[in-house]
């Protein structure tokens, strides 16, 4: 099983501008001299404009890649399970049960130090991204390795784009799948299956037969809890690994 994970949405939520949710607009871009309306917006949810930050911890980014514009620090919320999750995935791995990866419809450069920083939140070391899709990484003095896809792998969305870039949306296509498949087959010496997790129907308009869908996590669920999504990955690969056709499970799911 070549199992892939949606970056912002199941492993972790970086809200709307980079903003820390539930909290007031100077504590979050005081290096801003202008506040725009989305960062305004996002500060403090506007049904409760007095509400505490929630009670998941922020992780605070380095600045991104935006070419000659100038870039922020941002913040975002790794998912609760997010530790627990990762450990799952290295002991199948070791098990040569699966292979695990992660994936995202952002850039490459933009991806790697949200990846980074999720590692090292949850106790990681000596952490390496190739660009070759390798990830290594150490943890209680043990390599391990997992795959990182991004937005140059996806096919832009013909229907949907960005409200503040005008850019287009980016989307996972059957032959990034058909790839992972196959470079995993080779990997493990036999026939493999290929997931990808994701927490937005919209990111599963052309990979219908190798989506599973979980939900979301969304700016609601930081601030109120309720259901996270790796809660319900580790539930399916489970079932996943039983499965000889999981086209079903998947539909089911």
């Amino acid at each position: 099983l070549f199992l892939a994970v949606d970056l912002n949405g199941v492993l972790c939520r970086r809200p709307a501008a980079g903003m820390r949710l539930g909290c007031p607009l100077p504590f979050n871009h005081d290096q801003f001299p202008n506040q725009f309306p989305s960062m305004v917006a996002n500060s403090v949810p506007l049904d409760s404009p007095f509400a505490a930050p929630p009670p998941l911890e922020p992780a605070r980014l380095p600045p991104g890649d935006r070419g000659k514009e100038k870039s922020y620090c941002s913040w975002l919320y790794p998912e609760p399970m997010l530790e627990k999750c990762v450990r799952y995935f290295e002991d199948l791995s070791q098990q040569k049960k699966i292979e695990w990866g992660i994936y995202t419809t952002i850039t490459h450069s933009n991806a790697v130090p949200i990846v980074e920083r999720l590692l090292q939140h949850i106790g990681c070391s000596d952490i390496t991204i190739k660009e070759s899709h390798r990830i290594s990484y150490s943890f209680a003095n043990q390599q391990h390795t997992a795959w990182l896809f991004s937005q140059e792998e996806c096919e832009p969305d013909p229907e949907l784009r960005f409200d503040n870039s005008k850019h287009q949306a980016s989307l996972p296509t059957l032959g990034v799948c058909a790839r992972l498949q196959d470079m995993t087959t080779r990997r493990v010496g036999h026939e493999s299956k290929t997931v990808i997790v994701v927490g937005n129907a919209k990111k599963a308009k052309l990979i219908h037969e190798n989506c599973l869908l979980v939900h979301d996590f969304t700016d609601l669920v930081v601030t109120r809890g309720g259901h996270t999504p790796l809660q319900r990955v580790r539930q399916a690969v489970q079932m996943l690994l039983k499965e000889t056709d999981c086209r079903g499970l998947l539909r089911a799911a």
